[in-house]
């Protein structure tokens, strides 16, 4: 590994690092960590740093795909636009906040097929995890092609 790769993966890192702590900070903010851990404190105006955090972990699930960013930047791209519309598909899903999934269907019940679906979106972290997922489908989704010459 010569040291230009060697300083890009430092850089990936450290970036990936000040994301995770752009996260924690939004939540502590919203969860106000010197109350009492068991009572969450959301209200209206909380809502909106829901959807900055979902978006970092987008970022965060992407920085994962780092190498092939950097492929697609070199070469072009091109896009499997399925895997592209699933990876948005399940960025906006997880991106709600499990506050509305809670209060359009209720409590999680798994007696029935939407609440087998929906029911995961009703904990904030199977929506983080969604989140990041979906950030690499939708790095994945962006190949690289050589462009030939003949």
């Amino acid at each position: 590994m010569n040291k230009k790769d060697f300083l890009i993966r430092i850089l990936v890192v450290l970036l990936a690092v000040f994301v995770l702590n752009l996260i924690l900070w939004i939540y502590n903010d919203i969860y106000k960590w010197s109350e009492a851990l068991t009572i969450k404190r959301i209200d209206s105006s909380n809502l909106y740093k829901f959807s900055i955090i979902s978006m970092l972990f987008i970022i965060f699930g992407a920085l994962i795909e780092w190498e092939r960013i950097l492929n697609i930047y070199k070469h072009g791209f091109k896009i499997n636009k399925y895997l592209f519309i699933i990876g948005i598909i399940l960025a906006i899903l997880s991106s709600v906040p499990s506050v509305y999934w809670i209060f359009r269907y209720g409590m999680y019940t798994p007696k029935s097929i939407i609440g087998i679906i929906v029911g995961p979106l009703f904990y904030e972290y199977t929506n983080n995890i969604l989140d990041v997922v979906s950030g690499i489908i939708i790095v994945r989704s962006l190949f690289w092609c050589k462009e030939t010459t003949e």
